[in-house]
């Protein structure tokens, strides 16, 4: 049985109520890139809205999917 896993519309540069989103963001990403190595599975799909290509957090959204990226490749996971 084969493993997918989807995710998306994080939205990481966000202000919710007057509280920046982008760590709980992070954490919650980051345990979607866990479960798909723990489960071995043979493809992530991130499905978009990382975040506003204009947001003052774009870099630090961009390093965020590039280190989840480099996971996935050397657990030897595609990502798309």
């Amino acid at each position: 049985m084969s493993t997918v896993v989807f995710a998306g519309d994080f939205h990481a540069d966000r202000v919710t109520a007057g509280l920046p989103r982008f760590a709980d963001v992070e954490k919650a990403a980051e345990q979607s890139v866990k479960y798909a190595v723990d489960y071995k599975a043979s493809l992530y799909c991130f499905m978009g809205d990382l975040c506003d290509p204009n947001s003052q957090r774009a870099h630090a959204c961009a390093r965020m999917a590039a280190e989840f990226a480099g996971t996935l490749r050397r657990h030897h996971i595609p990502n798309r």
